[in-house]
């Protein structure tokens, strides 16, 4: 393979790399709310079974405000036994 393919076979590379980060930069910049309530989910759907999730009531917080309620701030030493 010759320099000049091997060259635009890494730019394609590399905007595949970059294209796939921007893609979810650009969906939080269009709506930082709705990503920020997508990821909230995200986590409080994957952790509900978890001890930590099951203690906190994560099955029963559905936005910020009750989030707030039912999880303190916490340092990472008290999450260790988790």
């Amino acid at each position: 393979m010759d320099s000049f393919h091997i060259e635009r076979m890494i730019q394609k590379i590399t905007r595949s790399i970059l294209t796939s980060y921007n893609k979810p930069v650009q969906r939080f910049v269009k709506d930082p709310h709705g990503t920020q309530q997508k990821t909230l989910d995200y986590l409080l759907r994957h952790g509900r079974n978890t001890l930590y999730g099951k203690e906190k009531g994560f099955s029963l917080i559905h936005d910020e405000h009750s989030f707030r309620l039912k999880v303190p701030v916490q340092a990472y030493e008290d999450l260790r036994p988790y």
